[in-house]
């Protein structure tokens, strides 16, 4: 089974085809912009890809990587490895915020600027301005202002 998605960022298309022949495993997903250029990933499988834009581009995710497509794909794509889950990533020009089953960390060009270890998975995520907003199962709330370098939890 092949997945295709089409993402329009600055100006430029993009297919992201994923192919599940062997998930929950792996995937192999390929990322087509116009004028033929490709690039090919082998991902984990165990949850769907997520997708973000931003003035700079697009990005996209797997279980346990950030794959930002910076200069709407002009060059070759940024990779950032995680070594836990990833639930969501929103990019915050130059640095990105990175939700994970049990933390969330905030990255920079040099690698992690900051993070907080959460009690529980997070059920749902937003970010409100400069304040990430984590509601888990139990009912509890979290928010964590995002900084330039450090992330702070809020009373």
């Amino acid at each position: 089974m092949t997945e295709n998605t089409t993402i329009v960022a600055g100006g430029h298309v993009f297919q992201v085809l994923a192919d599940l022949t062997t998930a929950p495993r792996s995937m192999t997903v390929t990322v087509r912009a116009e004028g033929g250029r490709d690039w090919t990933f082998q991902e984990p499988a165990w949850r769907p890809l997520g997708y973000g834009l931003g003035d700079h581009g697009f990005y996209l995710w797997s279980a346990r990587r950030l794959i930002s497509f910076g200069d709407a794909g002009l060059r070759e794509p940024e990779l950032t490895p995680l070594d836990e889950d990833i639930i969501a990533v929103f990019y915050l020009d130059p640095t990105w915020l990175a939700v994970c089953e049990t933390s969330v960390r905030l990255l920079g060009q040099a690698g992690e600027l900051s993070r907080v270890e959460l009690s529980e998975v997070a059920t749902s995520v937003r970010l409100e301005g400069r304040v990430l907003v984590l509601d888990g199962p139990s009912g509890v709330q979290i928010k964590l202002e995002v900084g330039a370098k450090q992330l702070r939890v809020l009373d």
